[in-house]
């Protein structure tokens, strides 16, 4: 073997040991016994390792600082877990923040971070599996946040699945046969599995939702202008379910445009139950998660690997918050306006 192709798993794998107890031995860790402390000094010699940069910090050199990467730093639900995340690492004595939207090198960015920082907490999909891999082989600590594990690298996510059948059955009670999915799985991992466990639910219903109606972010804007221009195109569901609760109140801009009653000619549910979902009018039924907790428990658990613990991965609960936005009588309502009577009154 190549001594520049050796990683840190290959160490582990020689020595019987985890990555974790290589980072242990490499920063003189007391929690090491004698014998795998020699196990893993002797499988470092025999495949010749020799740890970049980021590993050599582990060994003795440290930063005093700990990453977050994300993709966009826009919106109330990146704010709150950022503040979550900042309060609970505050005491390092540096916090670097790193939003890859739109950046076309945010790999090289993300790589640049590695070697500033003593550990990283990286969420949704900012970077791929393979840098995310490439990271803990090289024997940085990472956390993932919101998004798919990536081998045993600890996970901080909450309960997408269970809630989102909720509001979709939610919705069928309502009478609802004609359900949209509003957002773009594409772009962010925990969006794909609300909208794959809501697509099984209200299929378990015989309601099928289609193809989601894509938007270009997940700004109100965005939905604003992606739900005005399905009805343009003739797609005029009954009812809405936006990935976010801003998409939703974008919804509620395009029904004002189009001329329809929010809870009585459409029904709109959202995600993540901010400030904005209880001010809109009427109150929009959505799922609350706990944003800035998952801020918190992404640094406990980077800070935790630091100080050589061991850290199991852990989904949050989540919880269908209901208001008037699906009102009653959405199933009674009368037929939907054509385009062409829409009101100049909206934005």
């Amino acid at each position: 073997m190549t001594p520049g192709k050796v990683t840190v798993y290959d160490v582990a794998g020689e020595a019987g040991v985890s990555i974790a107890t290589v980072s242990r031995v490499l920063r003189d860790h007391p929690n090491v016994a004698d014998g795998t402390r020699d196990r893993v000094k002797q499988a470092i010699d025999a495949l010749g390792w020799r740890p970049n940069q980021t590993a050599r910090a582990l060994a003795g050199k440290t930063n005093d600082a700990i990453g977050i990467v994300f993709p966009d730093l826009s919106g109330p639900y990146y704010a709150e877990v950022i503040r979550g995340f900042e309060r609970t690492s505050g005491h390092r004595s540096a916090v670097h923040i790193l939003a890859t939207h739109e950046r076309p090198s945010a790999h090289d960015h993300v790589r640049g971070l590695a070697e500033r920082v003593d550990g990283m907490v990286v969420m949704g999909q900012t970077v791929d599996d393979e840098l995310v891999a490439e990271l803990v082989a090289d024997g940085l600590p990472v956390v993932l946040l919101a998004r798919p594990a990536v081998g045993s690298t600890p996970v901080v996510a909450t309960d997408n699945a269970g809630s989102a059948r909720a509001l979709a059955d939610h919705l069928v009670d309502h009478g609802h046969d004609t359900v949209a999915l509003l957002g773009d799985p594409d772009h962010a991992p925990d969006v794909e599995e609300r909208f794959t466990a809501m697509r099984g639910a209200l299929e378990a219903r015989d309601v099928d939702p289609g193809e989601p109606i894509l938007t270009r972010g997940f700004e109100v804007e965005d939905g604003a202008i992606a739900m005005i221009e399905a009805w343009e195109a003739g797609r005029r569901p009954r009812a809405v379910m936006a990935a976010n609760d801003q998409l939703a109140a974008g919804i509620y801009r395009a029904a004002d445009a189009i001329g329809l009653a929010i809870g009585t000619d459409l029904a709109v549910t959202g995600w993540d139950d901010h400030d904005l979902a209880g001010l809109l009018h009427p109150g929009l039924t959505t799922v609350a998660q706990p944003m800035r907790t998952l801020g918190t428990r992404a640094a406990n658990a980077v800070l935790t690997l630091l100080a050589g613990g061991q850290v199991d991965s852990v989904v949050l609960e989540t919880e269908l918050v209901v208001r008037d936005s699906c009102g009653p009588d959405c199933p009674l309502a009368p037929p939907l306006p054509h385009p062409s009577s829409r009101s100049t009154t909206g934005g």
